[in-house]
């Protein structure tokens, strides 16, 4: 009995240390609990943050876009104008020269080939102009 005696403080003392430890473990668990809900928090706003600047980069993007493609279509209208007066003026041109090679030349005869081209010439004059 004696010994059975003494026997009972150690495990009092055993079990106050095991319940300590318990706390302290409790203690830390709860710790980093916390610690990881703040992280996780300064994750969502910076995840948040990062989408609206994204967001507005996207935005900022399509705006330019969109102007470059205004101006390209300007770009495009201008030398497809350009064009057409060059063509113009080249058709012009190109129908003045037979009318004087012609007068110095003896007239031939129109045949078929001729008078379907000089049709074709003058439905292609009225399109263009």
């Amino acid at each position: 009995m004696f010994v059975n005696h003494l026997d009972q403080p150690r495990r009092a003392k055993s079990h106050s240390a095991s319940l300590v430890l318990l706390f302290l473990g409790m203690a830390l668990a709860l710790a980093g609990n916390v610690y990881q809900f703040v992280r996780g928090e300064h994750m969502k706003r910076d995840l948040a943050t990062m989408q609206k600047n994204t967001q507005s980069q996207i935005a900022k993007l399509n705006s330019v876009s969109a102007a470059m493609l205004e101006e390209n279509q300007q770009r495009f209208e201008a030398i497809k104008n350009q064009l057409q007066e060059v063509t113009a003026a080249s058709l012009r041109q190109s129908r003045r020269e037979p009318a004087r090679t012609s007068s110095l030349q003896l007239p031939h005869p129109p045949n078929r080939y001729t008078l379907e081209l000089s049709k074709v010439s003058v439905a292609g004059g009225r399109m263009s102009q």
